[in-house]
């Protein structure tokens, strides 16, 4: 298999094999809920493996920020698949980055 790219769409929220020609933004409240993108229906398995990384651009009413970043999968019925981590069941991976002012 090889290893193809996904990117983030702000102006529909979906997560999409191709690099979108117009710019977005998705805008949410520091204390809510975040912003969620989804891919469109699969018609196949996707297989996700080795390192994932996010190039975000972000700015904020706040000196400092945290940047959460979650991957879920969800059955054809919308419901998540959590799994058997190390520690204790969750998501099938998330991420975390403090920001500060001062940094």
């Amino acid at each position: 298999m090889v290893p193809q790219r996904h990117y983030l769409d702000a102006t529909s929220n979906a997560l999409v094999l191709d690099k979108s020609v117009r710019s977005g933004e998705s805008k949410y409240d520091a204390m809510g809920d975040g912003v969620t993108f989804f891919t469109p229906t699969l018609d196949a398995d996707l297989e996700l493996n080795g390192p994932i990384s996010a190039r975000l651009w972000v700015s904020s009413t706040t000196e400092d920020m945290d940047l959460f970043a979650t991957i879920r999968a969800f059955d054809e019925n919308g419901k998540e698949w959590i799994i058997d981590g190390a520690h204790e069941l969750g998501p099938i991976s998330r991420g975390w980055l403090r920001l500060s002012h001062a940094s």
